[in-house]
């Protein structure tokens, strides 16, 4: 199985929470999108993503299944 590429919309506890049981997966958190873009950004940076400003950008990155 390739690995599968998640696109994060919302970036709270329970994305926290997925992010943690993904890892080691061969599931990869490819991209993230949220509101407040500084928390995307911190989001991303925890996870090996991207941060978009706009949802259908991540939605649309290159890698997302």
């Amino acid at each position: 199985m390739e690995t599968f590429g998640w696109c994060f919309i919302g970036t709270g506890k329970l994305a926290g929470q997925v992010a943690q049981q993904l890892a080691g997966t061969r599931h990869k958190i490819v991209s993230c999108y949220t509101r407040n873009f500084e928390n995307a950004k911190v989001f991303a940076e925890s996870v090996g993503a991207t941060a978009y400003e706009a949802a259908a950008d991540a939605i649309t990155a290159p890698g997302v299944d």
